[in-house]
Order: structure tokens, then sequence, then C-alpha cells
């Protein structure tokens, strides 16, 4: 069996609409910072997470 648990989420408060694709790179900097090289990692988004950097 494996765990899965959130790691790490960020709210804003905002007008209606996505959010800029630099915020999403920062966010997914923000996880790598904290979890081992070696460890296996499943992201979970949803239509939000558009870009292409």
């Amino acid at each position: 069996m494996t765990d899965h648990f959130p790691l790490l989420w960020v709210t804003r408060k905002r007008k209606k609409g996505h959010f800029p694709e630099q915020m999403h790179i920062e966010l997914m900097e923000a996880v790598q910072a904290i979890i081992p090289k070696s460890t296996k990692v499943v992201v979970l988004d949803d239509g939000e997470f558009d870009g292409v950097q």
C-alpha cells in the first residue's frame, strides 16, 4: 500500500481566472526543495497547470 498525502498548496484571493504560469513554477520549485531527489512523486492537477515551462 502506498501512502498519499498533500504536501504543499497555495491559496490566493484573486479575481476569477487562471494564475500566472510563473506562480505554478514557483510552487513546483518549492516542492522540489523539500523532497529528496530519489523520491517518486505524482502530481495531480487540473486545467490550471497548462503552461509550457
